[in-house]
C-alpha cells in the first residue's frame, strides 16, 4: 500500500485525513494527487443568511484552494441559513491583490449577512463588493482588507469596523464622520463615494491605504497629528480630495506644508476645530 502511494497510485477519489498544519504541505505533493479530499481534522466554518443558497460554493477541492485556503467540503442551507464548511482553518476570503483576485461574493445579491471565522486575517480585493449585504462582523484576526471589498453594498446602513481597521462607511452616511478611537488603519476604499462634508482623523490612525476617500464629497478632513513623518501613508491615499481643506493642529501647519504627500489639498489650515 505505502509502496503504491509512493509511486503516486494512490486510492482513487479516496479522503485522507492528515495531521493539524500540514494541509498545505500534502496539496502540494503530487504523490497525494488521486485522493479526492485531503482534509485537516480542524474543519472551519462560514455561516450566512441569505433569500436563496449561494451558488458556486459546493464541495469542490479547486473552488476551496482557490477562494478561502482549504477545500470546501459541503455547503448546507437550510431556513434562510447556509455553512459552507472548509477542510481546515479558513485564513483568508478571497485574494488580497487585484492581479489574483478571486471576489468570492462578488454581486451575490441574495447574501444579507456573513460570519466571518477568527481565523481569518485577510479579506480580499472585492470579495463582498456589489453584493447584497446589510450587516457584517470583521474579527479583530484580520488585519488586510483588500481595495473595494465592501464597495457598492448599498444595503449597509452601519460603518465597517474592527478594533484597529476602519474598512468601509457607506455612501448614505452625510454630515459628519468622526473616525473611532484605537483605529489604526483607514482602509483602501473605506469612503469611496462618500457623501459626507467632514472627517475627523484621531492620533491613533497610522496607516491610510490607496484610495480611501476615493470619489468622496469631502470638504474638510481634520487630523488631530503634529508629525506628518509619524503616518504611513499609500501613493494615493488621498486621491480625490482636490478641493479638501485639511485642518491640523496648531502649528503643525508647516510641516504639513512641506510634506509632499499632502501637496493635492487645496488649503493647509494649522487650527484643528473641535477635534479631540
Amino acid at each position: 500500500m505505502f509502496e503504491e502511494i509512493a509511486n503516486g497510485a494512490g486510492p482513487q477519489g479516496a479522503t485522507l485525513y492528515v495531521p493539524k498544519g500540514t494541509l498545505n504541505l500534502y496539496n502540494q505533493a503530487n504523490v497525494w494527487k488521486d485522493f479526492g479530499h485531503i482534509i485537516d481534522p480542524a474543519t472551519c466554518t462560514i455561516s450566512y443568511t441569505a433569500s436563496e443558497k449561494l451558488p458556486g460554493y459546493e464541495g469542490s477541492l479547486d473552488v476551496g484552494k482557490t477562494t478561502f485556503g482549504p477545500a470546501i467540503i459541503s455547503h448546507t442551507f437550510s431556513n434562510g441559513t447556509g455553512t459552507i464548511t472548509c477542510a481546515g482553518e479558513i485564513t483568508q476570503i478571497g485574494n488580497i491583490s487585484p492581479a489574483y483576485s478571486q471576489e468570492p461574493f462578488r454581486a451575490c445579491s441574495d447574501l444579507k449577512s456573513i460570519t466571518i471565522p477568527n481565523s481569518v486575517t485577510t479579506i480580499g480585493f472585492c470579495a463582498f463588493c456589489e453584493s447584497g449585504l446589510t450587516s457584517i462582523e470583521i474579527p479583530d484576526s484580520v488585519t488586510s482588507i483588500g481595495e473595494l471589498a465592501f464597495e457598492g453594498c448599498t444595503g449597509l446602513t452601519s460603518p465597517i469596523i474592527n478594533s484597529t481597521l476602519l474598512v468601509y462607511v457607506p455612501a448614505s452616511y452625510e454630515g459628519e464622520y468622526e473616525i473611532p478611537d484605537g483605529i489604526k488603519t483607514i482602509c483602501g476604499g473605506a469612503f469611496i463615494d462618500a457623501n459626507l462634508s467632514s472627517i475627523r482623523i484621531g492620533e491613533s490612525v497610522k496607516t491610510i491605504e490607496d484610495f480611501a476617500f476615493d470619489n468622496s464629497k469631502i470638504s474638510e478632513l481634520h487630523l488631530n497629528n503634529k508629525r506628518p513623518e509619524s503616518l504611513r501613508l499609500a501613493e494615493s491615499a488621498f486621491a480625490s480630495l482636490e478641493n479638501c481643506t485639511l485642518f491640523v493642529p496648531v502649528g503643525a501647519g508647516y510641516r504639513f506644508r512641506f510634506d509632499y504627500r499632502f501637496k493635492i489639498f487645496k488649503e493647509i489650515t494649522n487650527i484643528i476645530g473641535n477635534n479631540k
